[in-house]
């Protein structure tokens, strides 16, 4: 199944539908959480190919795209046959990363069913090492970039992951979740084998492997 950018000009980014399969649903009688990252990554792909970074001609170019953080929110069920419509917001971009924001939505009710943020790396299939943006992929970037910047940040970007305790303060929540992860970074960031940097204030932000300067 493939799906595709259906009006770059609007933002945000439509695709084309897609419908739950008989093999996506559990045990549980509704779409299994992995299927909901699978039609994501259609999405993605649908994505990529439009900025021409995708699936479609990989072999020519040498190079591709992989995704270094995912945080996807499970808010409603979707069932077999149901039709899925995603969107995707721009959020952030460089010079080799793209961070971006999918809202999937059941085609005909319209009720939201999952979100999904992500940050994703252009890298040199040969070299196995991330690389720069061709610069008509950034041309097109930044065509993107102006029309999303206007649209308001989804509740759900950046949201971290816990269980909330009486008597602590969300704020108290995210200062204590930032210490642990820039611990985190600072530790582990040299033993993924792509990385060409060490972290600094400045870039512990996504991933705690930091593989880009």
């Amino acid at each position: 199944m493939t799906t595709r950018v259906t009006n770059a000009s609007q933002a945000p980014l439509e695709f084309s539908d897609q419908h739950v399969l008989p093999e996506w649903i559990d045990f549980n009688g509704h779409m299994n959480v992995a299927y909901y990252v699978m039609a994501f990554d259609h999405g993605v792909d649908g994505l990529t190919n439009y900025l021409d970074i995708g699936p479609e001609g990989i072999d020519a170019r040498g190079t591709s795209t992989f995704t270094l953080e995912m945080h996807i929110n499970y808010l409603q069920e979707l069932h077999l046959g149901d039709p899925i419509r995603l969107t995707c917001q721009l959020l952030d971009y460089d010079s080799k990363r793209i961070h971006y924001f999918f809202n999937m939505y059941h085609a005909t009710e319209n009720y939201l069913a999952a979100t999904c943020e992500q940050l994703l790396l252009h890298v040199n299939l040969g070299e196995r090492r991330s690389s720069p943006f061709p610069q008509p992929v950034l041309s097109k970037l930044e065509t993107l970039m102006v029309l999303h910047r206007q649209l308001p940040r989804p509740e759900q970007a950046g949201q971290p992951i816990g269980i909330l305790r009486p008597g602590v303060g969300v704020s108290v929540y995210f200062r204590r979740r930032s210490a642990l992860f820039e611990t985190f970074a600072k530790l582990f960031y040299c033993h993924n084998p792509l990385c060409v940097d060490a972290p600094t204030p400045d870039s512990v932000y996504f991933s705690p492997c930091h593989i880009i300067s």
